[in-house]
């Protein structure tokens, strides 16, 4: 047996676990007794579901060698722990023996957990600013859009992004040239910070920032494949449009005043003055 265990067992480092045809314990390796936190003498001929309480049962009556669904096992302490399960039958000489592998999936159900969740903040962060993500492939020029993507340009729902081309035709034609040679010089920079009208399908102009950088390899040299984001800012460029026309009509009044007007700032700097004021000084 202590061949057997050696050679089954004891370089792996996940859990293994040998059984007889009973379902007792007959030997545990270094990773079982660091997974379940307790010594062989604590388990070794007590029956398997001192340590696997929902499948050993399960194990007897499945005759079955290779992958199961995950299990949950028991530690010491009485903790639970999901684990991916492999079994194995094994013949030492009239004994038929099961070998039990199991790695412990703790840590990577709560990465996967912590990516939903962060996955789900994202989502709720775009739905508030009003945005969409893109990843795109600058050597293959293959791009993927999330689905957002297609509302903020008026574009209708489809299965993947639209071609290099189809994007640019929905940019407003005013746009469009500049927009056109900015993704051009996107590569060489490793980082793109443009703002572009789109024209939807009701008429209206809608004007989008979009923001992305390349991939950094280990050496922090640009790769291919880029990462970026797309917001709606109509309300704040329609708003800086408005104050620049309300600055233009408040200089267009004072410029015409018979009286001089002119700004100071604390520090004595002069910031405007209007015709009078120049004429007069």
């Amino acid at each position: 047996r202590e061949t057997l265990y050696e050679s089954v067992a004891a370089v792996s480092t996940d859990a293994v676990i040998l059984a007889d045809h009973r379902g007792r314990v007959i030997e545990i390796n270094s990773g079982a007794r660091a997974m379940f936190g307790c010594e062989p003498e604590e388990v070794v001929g007590h029956p398997l579901e001192r340590l696997l309480p929902r499948a050993a049962a399960t194990l007897a009556d499945r005759p079955l060698v290779g992958p199961h669904p995950p299990v949950m096992a028991r530690r010491r302490d009485g903790t639970e722990f999901p684990a991916d399960l492999n079994t194995a039958r094994i013949r030492s000489g009239r004994d038929v023996i099961t070998a039990v592998t199991l790695r412990d999936l703790s840590e990577r159900l709560a990465l996967e957990q912590a990516r939903v969740i962060q996955g789900h903040r994202l989502d709720l962060a775009l739905r508030a600013a009003n945005a969409g993500t893109w990843r795109w492939n600058h050597a293959k020029r293959e791009t993927w859009w999330s689905d957002a993507m297609h509302r903020l340009h008026g574009l209708p729902p489809q299965a993947g992004a639209p071609t290099e081309a189809q994007w640019l035709d929905a940019i407003h034609l005013d746009d469009r040239a500049r927009i056109a040679a900015e993704t051009q010089a996107m590569g060489p920079l490793g980082r793109v910070d443009m703002i572009y009208r789109v024209l939807l399908p009701d008429g209206a102009l809608r004007w989008l920032h979009n923001l992305g950088e390349a991939e950094r390899d280990a050496d922090g040299r640009a790769t291919p494949m880029w990462n970026g984001i797309i917001m709606d800012v109509t309300e704040r460029q329609e708003a800086a449009e408005r104050l620049r026309m309300n600055e233009q009509r408040y200089r267009a009044i004072i410029e015409h005043q018979d009286d001089a007007v002119c700004r100071w700032l604390p520090d004595t700097t002069l910031t405007f003055a209007n015709t009078r004021y120049r004429a007069y000084f």
